[in-house]
């Protein structure tokens, strides 16, 4: 669920260099902003963990 793509974005970004707390802080930051763009697209009650890993790059982008 949610919870695992939050998990493997701190995994993600740690396995990428950075310290494990800058990770977690980051990964929630983007995991929350690409929700909220998911919900403003689709609403809340369709959200599902999936939606999160497949707004994720183009959140990424934007957050640059």
């Amino acid at each position: 669920g949610m919870g695992d793509v939050l998990a493997g974005m701190i995994a993600g970004l740690a396995a990428q260099g950075s310290d494990l707390t800058k990770a977690a802080l980051a990964a929630v930051v983007l995991h929350a902003h690409t929700a909220d763009r998911v919900v403003n697209k689709i609403g809340q009650a369709a959200l599902l963990a999936g939606d999160i890993c497949e707004e994720m790059g183009p959140t990424m982008l934007l957050m640059q």
